[in-house]
């Protein structure tokens, strides 16, 4: 609910340690105009890194580079993963098949093994199967460097959504997930397809 530059500034007021944005890259023009907006007002507000996803990062890459911001691209095949490594990112976030909403078809582990044989050489972040320090942990023994943390925080206070969709991800585990490519219209336009507590 933030202008842009302001809701930086908000950030920026509540804690000194880094942050970064995302951007999905989009072929259509006015999106891509926003997002140039968005990054030139990124820049200037101080942001360190940038998670992009779709597309090819490499102008993203560019106009980071020039201004010391670090990018992460997300990857849902190791194809993928080479794609964004020559584009010049600075690191890979792996979405593997345990993440929620969109996600990738190989396992952490597996996924992990791939890149390693690929000799990428990027840091890697597992984005799916973390919700607990335990799950870090496990992430970081398969040789990522981290975890990208998502369905967890929709249980928090600052997430907008229902208490009992809160409570659903509070009380779910690995074996209430279900993958779906159903594509189902809701009321109003748009559809949605996700995996689902």
């Amino acid at each position: 609910g933030h202008d842009f530059r302001e809701g930086l500034r908000l950030i920026k007021s509540l804690t000194s340690k880094p942050f970064g944005v995302n951007f999905t890259i989009l072929e259509n023009a006015k999106y891509k105009k926003q997002m140039e907006e968005w990054m030139d007002i990124s820049v200037d507000e101080g942001v360190k890194f940038f998670l992009t996803s779709l597309g090819k990062p490499d102008a993203i890459v560019k106009v980071a580079q020039q201004h010391g911001i670090k990018v992460y691209h997300d990857v849902h095949t190791p194809k993928v993963a080479q794609k964004a490594a020559d584009a010049g990112v600075d690191g890979l976030n792996v979405l593997n098949s345990s993440m929620g909403g969109q996600t990738g078809s190989l396992t952490a582990e597996a996924f992990a093994e791939e890149l390693a044989k690929s000799g990428i050489g990027l840091p890697l972040l597992q984005a799916g199967g973390v919700g607990d320090a335990e799950d870090l942990r496990s992430a970081l023994s398969l040789g990522y460097a981290g975890a990208q943390c998502g369905t967890r925080f929709l249980a928090t206070h600052e997430c907008r959504v229902t208490g009992a969709y809160k409570q659903a991800i509070v009380d779910a585990s690995a074996s209430d997930i279900v993958w779906t490519n159903k594509v189902r219209a809701r009321r109003g336009g748009g559809a949605t397809a996700a995996r689902v507590p």
